[in-house]
Protein backbone atom coordinates (compact mmCIF):
# COMPACT_ATOMS: atom_id res chain seq x y z
CA UNK A 1 0.00 0.00 0.00
CA UNK A 2 2.89 2.61 0.72
CA UNK A 3 4.56 1.76 -2.36
CA UNK A 4 1.64 2.37 -4.32
CA UNK A 5 1.03 5.81 -2.58
CA UNK A 6 5.01 6.54 -3.45
CA UNK A 7 3.94 5.40 -7.28
CA UNK A 8 0.79 7.37 -7.25
CA UNK A 9 2.82 10.84 -6.06
CA UNK A 10 5.35 9.83 -8.08
CA UNK A 11 3.35 9.29 -11.12
CA UNK A 12 1.80 12.72 -10.59
CA UNK A 13 4.57 14.94 -9.98
CA UNK A 14 6.40 13.60 -13.14
CA UNK A 15 2.91 14.62 -14.70
CA UNK A 16 2.96 17.85 -13.40
CA UNK A 17 6.89 18.54 -14.69
CA UNK A 18 6.36 16.64 -18.37
CA UNK A 19 2.95 18.73 -18.51
CA UNK A 20 4.15 22.36 -18.13
CA UNK A 21 5.08 24.03 -21.09
CA UNK A 22 7.50 26.58 -19.53
CA UNK A 23 8.53 27.84 -16.54
CA UNK A 24 8.77 31.81 -15.65
CA UNK A 25 11.50 33.40 -13.77
CA UNK A 26 10.72 36.98 -12.68
CA UNK A 27 11.10 40.04 -10.47
CA UNK A 28 8.70 41.88 -7.99
CA UNK A 29 8.93 45.98 -7.16
CA UNK A 30 6.73 47.53 -4.84
CA UNK A 31 5.80 48.79 -1.38
CA UNK A 32 5.00 47.14 2.21
CA UNK A 33 3.67 47.71 5.28
CA UNK A 34 2.41 46.09 8.54
CA UNK A 35 -0.83 46.14 10.66
CA UNK A 36 -0.46 45.90 14.66
CA UNK A 37 -0.17 47.77 17.76
CA UNK A 38 1.63 50.96 16.07
CA UNK A 39 -0.29 50.58 13.03
CA UNK A 40 -3.27 53.11 12.93
CA UNK A 41 -5.64 52.51 9.90
CA UNK A 42 -4.68 48.98 8.10
CA UNK A 43 -1.62 50.20 6.89
CA UNK A 44 -0.37 53.85 7.57
CA UNK A 45 1.07 55.85 4.72
CA UNK A 46 3.81 57.20 6.55
CA UNK A 47 4.66 53.50 7.29
CA UNK A 48 5.28 52.40 3.77
CA UNK A 49 8.38 51.08 2.59
CA UNK A 50 9.35 50.03 -1.00
CA UNK A 51 9.76 46.53 -1.62
CA UNK A 52 11.99 43.95 -4.28
CA UNK A 53 11.75 40.18 -4.72
CA UNK A 54 12.00 37.34 -6.80
CA UNK A 55 9.63 34.58 -7.88
CA UNK A 56 9.94 31.10 -9.73
CA UNK A 57 6.88 29.75 -10.96
CA UNK A 58 5.90 26.59 -12.52
CA UNK A 59 2.67 25.84 -13.97
CA UNK A 60 0.58 23.00 -13.88
CA UNK A 61 -2.27 23.64 -15.72
CA UNK A 62 -3.99 26.42 -17.15
CA UNK A 63 -5.61 27.20 -13.71
CA UNK A 64 -3.01 26.14 -11.46
CA UNK A 65 0.87 27.32 -11.11
CA UNK A 66 2.96 26.27 -7.92
CA UNK A 67 5.70 29.10 -7.00
CA UNK A 68 8.75 29.98 -4.62
CA UNK A 69 9.29 33.24 -4.07
CA UNK A 70 11.34 35.85 -1.64
CA UNK A 71 10.89 39.10 -0.88
CA UNK A 72 13.09 41.34 1.24
CA UNK A 73 11.59 45.07 2.80
CA UNK A 74 11.23 47.28 5.91
CA UNK A 75 8.11 47.50 8.34
CA UNK A 76 7.91 50.08 10.93
CA UNK A 77 5.27 52.01 12.95
CA UNK A 78 5.04 54.81 15.05
CA UNK A 79 2.69 56.42 18.10
CA UNK A 80 3.27 59.40 16.50
CA UNK A 81 1.06 58.59 13.95
CA UNK A 82 -2.10 58.27 16.32
CA UNK A 83 -4.59 60.75 16.79
CA UNK A 84 -5.50 60.15 20.87
CA UNK A 85 -3.35 61.44 23.14
CA UNK A 86 -3.20 58.56 25.08
CA UNK A 87 -1.18 56.47 22.24
CA UNK A 88 1.03 59.24 21.38
CA UNK A 89 1.79 59.53 25.38
CA UNK A 90 2.61 55.85 25.02
CA UNK A 91 5.24 56.98 22.57
CA UNK A 92 6.51 53.86 21.25
CA UNK A 93 7.96 53.30 17.56
CA UNK A 94 9.71 49.90 15.49
CA UNK A 95 11.29 49.52 12.56
CA UNK A 96 12.56 46.16 10.82
CA UNK A 97 13.58 44.79 7.89
CA UNK A 98 12.17 41.79 6.89
CA UNK A 99 13.04 38.80 4.84
CA UNK A 100 10.48 36.35 3.14
CA UNK A 101 9.91 33.65 1.22
CA UNK A 102 8.13 30.51 0.56
CA UNK A 103 5.75 28.37 -1.52
CA UNK A 104 2.29 29.06 -3.03
CA UNK A 105 -0.11 28.32 -5.46
CA UNK A 106 -1.74 30.17 -7.98
CA UNK A 107 -5.14 29.69 -9.25
CA UNK A 108 -6.22 31.92 -12.19
CA UNK A 109 -9.78 32.16 -12.37
CA UNK A 110 -10.23 32.84 -16.31
CA UNK A 111 -7.32 30.34 -17.41
CA UNK A 112 -3.70 30.95 -18.05
CA UNK A 113 -1.63 30.03 -20.49
CA UNK A 114 0.04 32.35 -23.32
CA UNK A 115 1.11 29.63 -25.20
CA UNK A 116 -2.10 28.63 -26.27
CA UNK A 117 -3.46 33.02 -26.18
CA UNK A 118 -5.02 32.70 -22.74
CA UNK A 119 -3.44 35.74 -21.62
CA UNK A 120 -5.34 37.51 -19.13
CA UNK A 121 -6.74 36.66 -15.73
CA UNK A 122 -7.34 37.70 -12.27
CA UNK A 123 -5.78 35.26 -9.81
CA UNK A 124 -5.29 34.01 -6.39
CA UNK A 125 -2.62 32.73 -4.19
CA UNK A 126 -1.91 31.21 -0.91
CA UNK A 127 0.44 28.91 0.83
CA UNK A 128 3.06 29.08 3.20
CA UNK A 129 6.03 31.80 3.96
CA UNK A 130 8.64 31.56 6.41
CA UNK A 131 9.82 35.33 7.68
CA UNK A 132 12.51 36.93 9.69
CA UNK A 133 12.42 40.42 11.81
CA UNK A 134 14.36 41.60 14.30
CA UNK A 135 12.51 44.87 15.73
CA UNK A 136 14.30 47.93 15.95
CA UNK A 137 14.15 51.32 17.69
CA UNK A 138 16.42 54.70 18.34
CA UNK A 139 16.88 55.76 22.09
CA UNK A 140 19.92 58.95 22.45
CA UNK A 141 20.63 58.39 18.98
CA UNK A 142 21.64 54.57 19.37
CA UNK A 143 20.14 51.57 17.70
CA UNK A 144 18.46 49.28 19.83
CA UNK A 145 17.50 45.88 19.23
CA UNK A 146 14.24 45.20 21.36
CA UNK A 147 13.70 41.14 21.45
CA UNK A 148 17.15 40.58 23.75
CA UNK A 149 15.77 43.24 25.93
CA UNK A 150 12.21 41.95 27.00
CA UNK A 151 10.55 45.01 27.52
CA UNK A 152 7.77 43.25 28.58
CA UNK A 153 8.80 40.69 31.22
CA UNK A 154 10.02 38.17 28.94
CA UNK A 155 12.38 35.82 30.32
CA UNK A 156 12.08 37.42 34.39
CA UNK A 157 10.71 35.31 37.20
CA UNK A 158 7.86 37.21 37.42
CA UNK A 159 6.40 36.18 34.08
CA UNK A 160 6.97 32.64 33.35
CA UNK A 161 4.79 32.37 30.49
CA UNK A 162 5.90 35.09 28.38
CA UNK A 163 8.72 33.81 26.90
CA UNK A 164 11.23 35.01 23.99
CA UNK A 165 9.52 35.86 20.68
CA UNK A 166 10.94 33.96 17.85
CA UNK A 167 12.60 35.86 15.37
CA UNK A 168 12.37 34.13 12.68
CA UNK A 169 8.53 32.56 12.08
CA UNK A 170 5.96 31.26 9.39
CA UNK A 171 3.22 33.02 8.10
CA UNK A 172 -0.22 32.50 5.64
CA UNK A 173 -0.03 34.99 2.35
CA UNK A 174 -3.11 35.36 0.76
CA UNK A 175 -2.57 37.39 -2.45
CA UNK A 176 -5.29 38.80 -5.32
CA UNK A 177 -3.39 40.08 -8.74
CA UNK A 178 -3.95 40.53 -12.05
CA UNK A 179 -1.74 39.08 -14.64
CA UNK A 180 -1.28 39.90 -18.45
CA UNK A 181 1.16 38.32 -21.55
CA UNK A 182 2.37 40.99 -23.34
CA UNK A 183 3.81 38.18 -25.32
CA UNK A 184 4.06 35.07 -25.04
CA UNK A 185 7.35 35.32 -23.11
CA UNK A 186 7.00 38.72 -21.43
CA UNK A 187 4.41 38.54 -18.24
CA UNK A 188 3.28 42.03 -16.65
CA UNK A 189 1.38 41.95 -13.55
CA UNK A 190 0.05 43.78 -10.24
CA UNK A 191 -0.68 42.15 -6.74
CA UNK A 192 -1.80 42.52 -3.30
CA UNK A 193 -0.93 40.65 -0.70
CA UNK A 194 -1.18 40.44 3.25
CA UNK A 195 0.69 38.00 5.42
CA UNK A 196 -1.04 36.13 8.31
CA UNK A 197 1.40 35.97 11.23
CA UNK A 198 1.10 34.02 14.33
CA UNK A 199 3.25 36.62 16.51
CA UNK A 200 1.79 39.67 17.92
CA UNK A 201 5.28 40.75 18.08
CA UNK A 202 6.25 42.23 15.06
CA UNK A 203 6.53 45.31 16.41
CA UNK A 204 7.89 44.32 20.00
CA UNK A 205 4.07 45.60 21.51
CA UNK A 206 1.68 42.57 22.54
CA UNK A 207 0.22 42.50 26.14
CA UNK A 208 1.11 44.74 29.18
CA UNK A 209 3.70 46.90 31.32
CA UNK A 210 6.06 45.84 33.94
CA UNK A 211 6.71 47.34 36.63
CA UNK A 212 10.52 49.63 36.77
CA UNK A 213 11.79 47.43 39.42
CA UNK A 214 11.32 43.98 38.13
CA UNK A 215 12.45 45.06 34.45
CA UNK A 216 15.01 46.93 36.09
CA UNK A 217 16.42 44.24 38.23
CA UNK A 218 16.55 41.16 35.74
CA UNK A 219 16.51 42.37 32.38
CA UNK A 220 18.36 45.78 32.33
CA UNK A 221 17.93 49.64 32.68
CA UNK A 222 17.60 49.71 29.13
CA UNK A 223 14.77 47.24 28.88
CA UNK A 224 12.62 49.35 31.19
CA UNK A 225 13.71 52.80 29.60
CA UNK A 226 12.32 51.47 25.94
CA UNK A 227 9.53 49.45 27.63
CA UNK A 228 8.03 52.93 29.05
CA UNK A 229 8.54 55.53 26.88
CA UNK A 230 6.18 58.35 28.38
CA UNK A 231 8.54 60.29 30.17
CA UNK A 232 9.71 61.17 26.60
CA UNK A 233 6.79 62.68 25.84
CA UNK A 234 5.44 64.27 28.57
CA UNK A 235 8.87 65.49 29.35
CA UNK A 236 8.69 64.39 33.49
CA UNK A 237 9.11 60.79 35.48
CA UNK A 238 7.28 58.27 33.10
CA UNK A 239 3.83 57.10 34.66
CA UNK A 240 3.98 54.91 36.74
CA UNK A 241 2.65 51.63 34.95
CA UNK A 242 2.73 48.05 36.21
CA UNK A 243 1.14 44.80 34.71
CA UNK A 244 -2.42 45.96 34.85
CA UNK A 245 -2.24 48.78 32.36
CA UNK A 246 -2.43 48.02 28.78
CA UNK A 247 0.70 48.08 26.85
CA UNK A 248 -1.04 46.41 23.83
CA UNK A 249 -3.09 44.75 22.46
CA UNK A 250 -2.75 40.73 22.69
CA UNK A 251 -6.25 39.45 20.88
CA UNK A 252 -4.79 40.33 17.59
CA UNK A 253 -1.80 39.05 16.04
CA UNK A 254 0.25 41.46 13.59
CA UNK A 255 0.20 41.45 9.35
CA UNK A 256 2.49 42.73 6.81
CA UNK A 257 1.58 43.22 3.28
CA UNK A 258 3.16 44.06 -0.43
CA UNK A 259 1.50 45.87 -3.36
CA UNK A 260 3.49 46.16 -6.04
CA UNK A 261 4.26 44.21 -9.94
CA UNK A 262 5.73 41.78 -11.24
CA UNK A 263 7.58 41.39 -14.48
CA UNK A 264 8.63 37.75 -15.74
CA UNK A 265 10.13 35.71 -18.35
CA UNK A 266 8.93 32.60 -19.94
CA UNK A 267 11.28 29.76 -20.61
CA UNK A 268 9.67 27.60 -23.14
CA UNK A 269 10.35 24.10 -24.07
CA UNK A 270 12.52 24.29 -27.35
CA UNK A 271 9.75 22.22 -29.20
CA UNK A 272 7.15 24.56 -27.94
CA UNK A 273 9.18 28.22 -28.98
CA UNK A 274 7.44 27.74 -32.56
CA UNK A 275 4.51 25.95 -32.35
CA UNK A 276 1.12 26.94 -31.28
CA UNK A 277 0.05 23.62 -29.90
CA UNK A 278 1.46 20.88 -27.33
CA UNK A 279 0.24 16.78 -27.67
CA UNK A 280 1.40 16.11 -24.10
CA UNK A 281 -0.92 13.51 -22.88
CA UNK A 282 -1.25 14.09 -19.26
CA UNK A 283 -4.66 15.13 -17.78
CA UNK A 284 -5.39 18.85 -16.94
CA UNK A 285 -5.93 19.87 -13.70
Amino acid sequence: MQQNIYTLIFATTSCIITQAQYFEIGIYGGVSGYNGDLSYNIIHVNEVHPSAGIKVSLPASDYFAFNFSSKITTISGNDNNAEKIAFQARNLDFSSRVFDGGFTVDYFIFGYDPVHGEMFSPYLTTGINVFHFNPKTVYNGETYELQPLGTEGQGTSAFPDREPYKLTQFSIPIAAGIKYAATRRINIGVELTMNKTFTDYLDDVSTTYVDAATLTAENGAMSFELSNRTDEFLQSEPLPYNETQPRGNSAYKDWYGFLGLTLSYNFMKERLANSDASSIGCPKF
